[in-house]
């Protein structure tokens, strides 16, 4: 409803034109056959004048003749035209369904989709409801999945679990499909286990999965945070270490240099005063 609301104007434009180019042709049969048909020179019969009459004798009937030349059975106008006025009337008809009946129709159909798909693209509700739907589809594959691979039946997949279904070509192309490639199963299952418990569960598969889906740089930039996050734990810890030494070796720095020749030379004194007292 939304998008044919939005796309009013593109539909009011398109009958506008699709007006104007039937109105110039109902006015020219209308006078080229009422000419031919009601002139001087030319006998017709009654009831081929009654028959013309119907289709072109006036504007509003030609009208109407157009339209069913360009949008309905053409083949019926073209036959009464072809044997009760002329055979050349062929040529019109022909090239008439042909530019304007399919090549001019065809391009104003193509047109009106586009604005209307272009609208409905950007509508926040069919937007919402898009999402929805993938979100929903790629949940159910997941649990499909997960009960797929999870063997033991202990609702967690396993590294074993996971490196068994996993090293499989069916598995990987399906993955793929997925939008996630899984060459590296060992690194896509620490990516995935987020709480570090040697296992997925069923809400990490459906939530990692679909944070990994896209193009292989995603994954690869999903790896190289999980490596650096390792390598910030390391770290850490071995800056942990460091304070500790440091602040055993604290004490040790304390002491000024005054005082440890001071605790030199008072030996050395000692020595000195025993010798004289000798």
């Amino acid at each position: 409803t939304t998008a044919l609301k939005d796309s009013v104007n593109a539909l009011f434009w398109v009958a506008m034109i699709m007006l104007v180019v039937e109105m110039m042709f109902a006015l020219l049969l209308n006078q080229v056959l009422v000419a031919l048909v009601f002139g001087a020179g030319h006998e017709y019969s009654d009831a081929d004048q009654t028959l013309l009459f119907e289709y072109f004798g006036t504007f509003l009937r030609a009208m109407l003749t157009m339209f069913q030349l360009t949008l309905g059975t053409w083949v019926p106008v073209a036959r009464i035209l072809q044997e009760t006025v002329s055979p050349y009337f062929n040529i019109f008809t022909i090239l008439h369904k042909v530019i304007i009946g399919f090549a001019c129709i065809g391009v104003i159909n193509g047109v009106f989709m586009q604005e209307t798909l272009k609208v409905a693209q950007n509508d926040d509700i069919i937007m919402m409801r898009e999402v929805a739907h993938k979100e929903r589809t790629h949940a159910r594959k997941m649990k499909a999945f997960f009960r797929y691979a999870d063997h033991s039946k202990d609702h967690v997949i396993t590294r074993e679990e996971w490196e068994r279904v996993v090293s499989g070509h069916h598995a990987q192309h399906w993955f793929s499909a997925q939008g996630l490639k899984v060459k590296n199963a060992e690194a896509v299952f620490r990516l995935l286990d987020e709480d570090r418990s040697n296992g997925i569960s069923m809400d990490e598969l459906i939530a990692g999965v679909a944070a990994l889906q896209g193009p292989a740089k995603s994954l690869d930039l999903a790896v190289l945070t999980e490596n650096h996050g390792r390598l910030h734990g390391v770290m850490a810890s071995v800056m942990k270490r460091l304070d500790g030494i440091e602040r055993s070796l604290a004490p040790v720095r304390s002491r000024s240099p005054s005082k440890e020749r001071q605790e030199r030379r008072g030996p050395i004194q000692s020595e000195e005063a025993d010798s004289w007292a000798l």
